[in-house]
């Protein structure tokens, strides 16, 4: 990134991104009082969305998306009759066209951001559900008025800290467990990261995730902003353990879960560093394209379309990226040093792992 680009976004990054000191609003206690379970492709998972329009009708946009509107411009897109608009703007005007793209100033402003009062946020383990009890994980239910509650995993590494930290976010079909088993943080807390990952829901890429993703967007809202707010929470819950620096926290995102970081990078500065596997375009379609009527995804969101080559240049980011080929944990020795190199080296500490 040139100087002047640099500077002008660390000006930015000062005047209007600080967002709040680390840890405030997050409380920690437990043991967890609610806990709903259910799997990705199950209608429970989506209540905490399709209720938005109910709960929050304050902050329901005036663009909204009918379902025919949003199969059309699929179609569109499929056929490559949709193309990325030339220029594409650069920092600091990319990050003003994120906000006004989503829409959802209200969320950032409920993280803190912008010089909002950041709302509450309770965190406590969890004691029954999808739980390997003989693992050395801590299993978490977090508690937020927005998408109301989600689980999540932590590995902590032995000693008081403060440790550099990973936000792993998984892709479509997988959960926290994953996170761990597959995509590499295992690796990560065995090299003296702290690892944090939490459980994306309605994230089947299947028809409840369509009709998700089409709801939301006939009323005013989008399931696209609440995963960058969900991982943008996460990253707040991460800052606000008192084990973790909260100025060396990373964040690898697989898949789909490119898509809600690509952004969240942009719109705060509670990351140090990105690694991905996956470009996203803010296009994509669920179901075969030999199919009549497309089954879209969660990252399906036509404002955003004609910004990605902006979005997927990642030698603009703020902070340093790494993009490795699909599928993380064939790439662990060199994701394990790009977090060194850009997160301090902790000492590995092997099977010394601990729960808390």
């Amino acid at each position: 990134m040139p100087p002047i680009r640099t500077t002008i976004f660390g000006l930015l990054a000062v005047l209007t991104l600080t967002g709040p000191a680390a840890g405030a609003g997050v409380r920690f206690d437990g043991p967890a009082t609610e806990e709903m379970g259910c799997q990705q492709n199950e209608w429970p998972c989506a209540w905490p969305y399709v209720s938005l329009a109910e709960r929050f009708p304050q902050h329901a946009s005036a663009r909204r998306w009918s379902w025919g509107q949003l199969s059309a411009w699929v179609q569109d897109a499929r056929e490559q009759l949709v193309e990325p608009e030339w220029p594409q703007p650069t920092e600091p005007d990319l990050h003003r066209r994120i906000r006004d793209e989503l829409d959802a100033d209200w969320l950032w402003w409920r993280l803190g951001l912008f010089g909002g009062t950041s709302s509450p946020v309770r965190v406590g383990p969890m004691t029954s559900g999808n739980i390997h009890r003989d693992s050395d994980r801590t299993h978490l239910w977090i508690e937020d008025e927005v998408v109301l509650g989600f689980p999540a995993i932590l590995l902590r590494p032995p000693g008081p800290g403060p440790h550099p930290a990973v936000l792993v976010i998984h892709g479509h079909n997988g959960d926290a467990h994953q996170s761990f088993d597959d995509l590499g943080g295992r690796q990560l807390a065995e090299a003296g990261f702290l690892v944090f990952a939490p459980t994306i829901r309605v994230n089947g890429a299947s028809v409840v995730e369509d009709a998700v993703t089409r709801v939301l967007l006939e009323d005013g809202f989008s399931i696209l902003a609440l995963r960058v707010y969900e991982q943008l929470l996460a990253l707040r819950i991460l800052r606000a353990m008192p084990d973790v620096d909260p100025a060396r926290i990373g964040v690898l995102a697989h898949s789909g879960g490119t898509a809600g970081a690509n952004l969240a990078v942009r719109l705060a500065p509670w990351m140090a560093a990105l690694v991905t596997d996956n470009e996203c375009q803010y296009y994509s379609e669920g179901t075969a394209q030999e199919e009549p009527v497309a089954e879209v995804l969660d990252e399906t969101f036509p404002p955003l379309y004609p910004l990605h080559p902006a979005l997927l240049r990642y030698e603009d980011l703020p902070i340093p990226a790494l993009r490795v080929p699909y599928g993380p944990v064939a790439s662990m020795p060199q994701v394990v040093r790009f977090f060194q190199d850009t997160l301090g080296a902790p000492q590995p500490s092997g099977s010394a792992l601990r729960r808390r």
